[in-house]
């Protein structure tokens, strides 16, 4: 992302002699941020499945293995699949979560109600989707720097035949002292998240998807979170 730092170099340590990784620098006509650089990425692959994983985040060894075979055994490309996950921070102990409480597969509805349920969410990495979904789906939205991974992920569910569960495998999302954009509550960030919501909304409506406990439920957070922001 214009990184001006040892960046590349580090990189091309871990690509030199092994062809199954390339390193891409953002053109400098696309906007700057996380979500266009997800976008060259997306348009640079060539892959059938995409992972999206962020620079402080992780995946278990096998999570792409156990997820591709899932996918292959349903050969259906409008169906994605999930898999457990946890927050990370050094000394702490794993409690894995999911939102798949006694059943294999869920509904974009059925999706919304268990975040509610649970009050949690579920982290972009932990997902496995195809190109030919994403394609369906749309690009991630470049104007939004907080819930843009939300507000692609509800395109990707209303575009969705459904989403599945993988076993046997797990992401860690990092958590840390100092600032991660998600953790922002300056005024342009209350503004993006509110937009994102937004458009989260006119999705679901118009798939006539009903999340209405969902949004009361994260409007009282932005409320609590952002009462004080000028």
């Amino acid at each position: 992302d214009g990184s001006t730092d040892d960046t590349k170099e580090v990189i091309d340590s871990y690509l030199y002699g092994d062809v199954r990784f390339s390193y891409f620098k953002r053109p400098e006509k696309y906007f700057k941020g996380a979500s266009s650089c997800r976008n060259y990425g997306f348009e640079r692959s060539q892959g059938k499945y995409i992972q999206w994983i962020d620079d402080d985040d992780m995946i278990s060894i096998n999570k792409i293995e156990f997820q591709v075979n899932i996918l292959e055994s349903i050969d259906n490309p409008r169906i994605f699949t999930t898999c457990e996950w946890d927050f990370f921070w050094e000394g702490k102990n794993m409690e894995m979560k999911t939102l798949f409480n006694n059943v294999n597969d869920l509904s974009a509805s059925n999706f919304y109600q268990e975040l509610y349920k649970q009050h949690s969410f579920a982290p972009i990495h932990s997902f496995l989707m195809s190109r030919e979904l994403i394609l369906a789906s749309g690009n991630w939205n470049v104007l939004l720097t907080l819930s843009d991974d939300a507000e692609f992920l509800c395109r990707v569910l209303v575009n969705c035949d459904k989403l599945v569960n993988t076993t046997g495998c797990d992401v860690l999302y990092r958590s840390y002292d100092g600032e991660r954009i998600s953790q922002l509550s300056d005024r342009q960030s209350l503004k993006s998240l509110l937009l994102g919501f937004h458009l989260m909304h006119a999705h679901l409506k118009y798939k006539n998807i009903e999340a209405k406990l969902f949004f009361e439920w994260k409007l009282r957070n932005v409320l609590i979170k952002y009462w004080r922001t000028n």
